[in-house]
């Protein structure tokens, strides 16, 4: 709250400074005209099909109001869930026109990138993954309050992004979609939990000093907040179209949306409670507990990205590389340098009103040979955060999708397939969408999640699903 106080104070002070006053965004009263609003109600239900009688049903309300004047925006988005009956700002912002170049300040979501919902050099905006990748890309997209400026240059358009604090992408503690790593420590605080009342069965410790071994636990695992003006980040971005070929330079400067820690801390808890070793005393466990060290890698991205038509496929490409603190590669608890790219594009079929739709997103992690480094080699263990079980740095996803329509766009059936080529673990989505009645669309999915359980796709291998989603838009 402090901060969006402080970030609505500096909007006031440039709206004064630019000379706009109140009239230049006119009355509600004399021009309702002017002020527009949109939105939509969507009902979800969802069958787990290998969980029994686990049904999901939520209901979405989206409200969309723009209020436009010659040389300004004004823009809000709400909306409210049912299922835990949040009531959500999505994005709201103020838009200033001037002649050369626009400003933004607000809370909004950007995308970067030519990729078709699959990106590399996307980092501005962090990402929630409550649902995991369920969600449409944008819906799964977190807003940032930021100042931002576009400023245009013939046909090219030079666009900076201030963002005053730091802000990670969301993995959820509960629930069908918590991610493998969440669970590792979530399992290790229930160890934890079992040791310190066999203490205190014992008599080793007092029920005060338990409950201070619950609260330490929780307090060395959450991740530290990035709120102080030293932690912004900052963007830029030239785009520009020559002759038919798209392209663009762009630079992040700011912290990696996804957390790295301790594995050494992690795996001495872990052995310390097994029963391999006499039994630990709280002062040593805290020990290990302070050393976890939760945080998030700052990072430098240097990406480039292009689209073009080549012999009728529209091809599209991005490729990142980005700069940790870890240049030299042997630091466990830093995620290494890498380069990061996707490659692809889609092209129509003379057939019906078929678009095949293909890319390969690939990660290359560097100084591999000093991850294989810190290992434990008694227990062969390695605990380095970039470490492969398979020795695999080179990864590879490939997306494809098979989308047609027929009855003037009233009936689109659609498959996508997302597949980890190295480890072989896949998604399998079928859907289709009806056009019902004028606004009115039914969408019928079936999902299926495969692979081993310790893979991205395998590990909800459970979480197969059916679902029957209804949407009007008004």
């Amino acid at each position: 709250m402090k901060n969006f106080k402080r970030l609505s104070l500096l909007l006031f002070i440039v709206i004064f400074i630019s000379g706009i006053n109140a009239e230049s965004f006119g009355s509600f009263e004399d021009d309702k005209s002017n002020l527009k609003w949109s939105g939509d109600i969507k009902l979800n239900n969802r069958n787990y099909l290998d969980i029994e009688n686990e049904i999901e049903t939520t209901l979405e309300i989206n409200l969309n109001l723009k209020y436009e004047r010659d040389n300004s925006e004004l823009y809000a988005d709400f909306e409210y869930l049912t299922d835990d009956d949040s009531f959500n700002l999505n994005e709201a912002y103020v838009r200033l026109f001037y002649d050369n170049f626009d400003f933004l300040a607000g809370k909004k979501k950007v995308i970067w990138g030519k990729g078709d919902k699959l990106h590399v050099i996307d980092n501005i905006n962090p990402e929630d993954y409550s649902d995991f990748i369920n969600e449409d890309y944008l819906d799964r997209k977190i807003s940032e309050k930021m100042l931002k400026i576009d400023y245009y240059i013939g046909n090219g358009n030079f666009e900076i992004i201030f963002i005053p604090e730091f802000n990670y992408s969301k993995l959820p503690e509960e629930g069908f979609w918590v991610q493998k790593e969440t669970r590792y420590i979530q399992n290790l605080e229930n160890e934890l939990e079992s040791y310190g009342l066999y203490l205190l069965d014992m008599g080793v410790i007092t029920n005060t000093e338990l409950n201070s071994m619950r609260e330490y636990f929780k307090d060395e695992t959450s991740y530290p907040d990035y709120d102080k003006i030293e932690e912004s980040t900052f963007g830029l971005r030239y785009t520009n179209s020559i002759k038919g070929f798209d392209f663009g330079f762009s630079y992040y400067n700011g912290r990696m949306k996804l957390p790295s820690y301790s594995k050494l801390s992690l795996y001495n808890i872990g052995y310390s409670l097994s029963g391999l070793t006499p039994d630990p005393s709280v002062t040593e466990l805290n020990g290990y507990v302070e050393n976890i060290d939760p945080h998030y890698d700052k990072v430098e991205v240097f990406g480039f990205e292009f689209s073009k038509i080549l012999l009728g496929i529209n091809t599209r490409g991005e490729i990142g590389y980005f700069k940790t603190e870890d240049s030299s590669g042997d630091n466990p608890d830093i995620r290494n340098h890498k380069v990061s790219w996707v490659i692809g594009g889609d092209r129509d079929f003379p057939v019906s009103n078929i678009n095949l739709n293909l890319q390969l997103k690939s990660e290359k992690i560097l100084k591999e040979d000093e991850i294989k480094k810190n290992s434990l080699p008694l227990q062969g263990y390695n605990y380095d955060i970039n470490y492969n079980k398979d020795g695999n740095y080179f990864k590879n996803l490939l997306v494809a999708k098979l989308s047609d329509s027929y009855n003037h766009e009233k009936i689109e059936p659609e498959i996508i397939y997302y597949v980890n080529i190295e480890s072989e673990d896949y998604v399998l989505e079928n859907n289709i969408e009806f056009l019902l009645k004028d606004n009115l669309s039914m969408k019928m999915i079936y999902k299926i999640f495969e692979g081993e359980e310790d893979t991205q796709f395998g590990q909800f291998d459970d979480n197969d699903y059916a679902a029957l989603n209804f949407e009007y838009s008004f």
